[in-house]
């Protein structure tokens, strides 16, 4: 999956931001990765208590991807069927 996603985005430079929630309130994380030879590098991780900071610490060329992860995001089983 995450391979069919790397070839629709051009470049060599990710950046993915993971939104979490705790008893503490939000959490922002956000991870600066470089693909090279197919394989993905951390290349800076940092975490944020407020989402202003994050502008300044990222490239408006870059592209983000998006994770929620909080106490809010529905889940749902799927039973597998036969193929």
């Amino acid at each position: 999956m995450v391979q069919r996603i790397l070839h629709t985005v051009k470049g060599n430079r990710f950046y993915s931001l993971e939104i979490t929630t705790s008893p503490e309130g939000e959490h922002f994380h956000l991870l600066e990765l470089r693909k090279s030879k197919g394989e993905l590098h951390l290349v800076r991780e940092q975490t944020f208590k407020n989402l202003d900071e994050i502008p300044g610490q990222t490239k408006k060329h870059i592209p983000i991807f998006l994770i929620l992860n909080t106490n809010e995001v529905l889940l749902k089983s799927v039973a597998k069927t036969g193929q």
